[in-house]
């Protein structure tokens, strides 16, 4: 899917799994980055 992040069927079904992390720039404004993991 879009921006790597799996569709919510396989996520669903145990085939991925995404892990956010937050996170603020040396400007100060808060962002989200997300990580796709494979997990069997």
């Amino acid at each position: 899917m879009h921006s790597n992040v799996p569709y919510q069927q396989m996520l669903d079904r145990g085939y991925f799994i995404v892990v956010e992390r937050k996170y603020i720039t040396p400007d100060g404004r808060p962002h989200i980055n997300t990580t796709t993991l494979v997990y069997n």
